[in-house]
């Protein structure tokens, strides 16, 4: 009777035992959640107010082989410098691919009539909030002896709170299947007022309560007019049951744009 009483006694314990070691675990993991959810907004609170200069750059080779226009930005967030470093290096290696590209052309060009090739690329932000920056680049380029070409519009999307330039631009939608929906309606509205039969891939990035979009590719009932380019917006409304909720807060916020 003894033994059986202080093994009941003994599997009390055992069980008071377990269930406190229960409530603490379930109280670290409350803390550490807590703590990482007030860590990601403080993160962001401290990344608010972004700053944007402008530089002006002119590059002319001569004797007037071509000449080079840059309106590039450069961002400062002054508690976070190396996230700064990092957006600047992007931008300024994505300038200077679009440069690269633009001199092998040149180098390339049949014709040379004596006039320079000019380049031209001005960057837009097209929105600015605690979370995103997002850019567009308009590109226009005019080879000498040669049409001058559309203007063309490329983007970057850069995630302050990740600290990384997106990809592909899904990540703003709600998944990959939301994201393939939402680019299906976006391109027919975006060529809707197009009279030709182009192919294209379709680019995006967020801006004030809608959505830049660009497609670049070839026109295949003017084959000789050179690259297909048009550019315009999406009202968020046509696509918005696909973009994640953290998205969409920062595409209605009032903010810089």
């Amino acid at each position: 009777m003894i033994d059986i009483f202080m093994s009941g006694k003994f599997f009390s314990k055992a069980i008071a035992v377990i269930f406190g070691i229960i409530i603490a675990i379930s109280f670290l993991a409350f803390t550490l959640c807590w703590n990482k959810e007030e860590e990601v907004s403080q993160v962001v609170k401290q990344l608010s107010q972004p700053v944007i200069k402008w530089q002006k750059i002119t590059i002319e080779e001569e004797p007037k082989k071509f000449l080079i226009s840059l309106r590039i930005p450069e961002v400062a967030i002054y508690t976070n410098d190396s996230l700064s470093e990092k957006i600047n290096g992007d931008v300024a290696g994505y300038i200077g691919a679009l440069k690269d590209i633009f001199i092998r052309g040149v180098k390339t060009a049949a014709d040379d009539n004596g006039e320079a090739s000019t380049l031209n690329i001005d960057t837009e932000i097209l929105l600015m909030s605690p979370r995103l920056i997002s850019l567009a680049f308009t590109s226009s380029d005019h080879f000498s002896g040669s049409k001058a070409g559309d203007p063309k519009r490329t983007y970057l999307i850069f995630d302050l709170e990740k600290g990384e330039m997106m990809r592909e631009g899904n990540e703003l939608f709600r998944d990959d299947l939301a994201w393939a929906e939402a680019i299906r309606i976006m391109k027919p509205l975006l060529l809707s007022k197009y009279d030709g039969e182009p192919s294209c891939d379709l680019m995006f990035a967020p801006k004030q309560e809608a959505l830049s979009a660009s497609c670049i590719g070839v026109d295949y009932s003017n084959e000789d007019k050179g690259p297909f380019s048009i550019f315009g917006d999406i009202p968020i409304s046509a696509i918005q049951e696909f973009v994640a909720p953290w998205a969409l807060k920062e595409i209605f916020q009032p903010g810089e744009s």
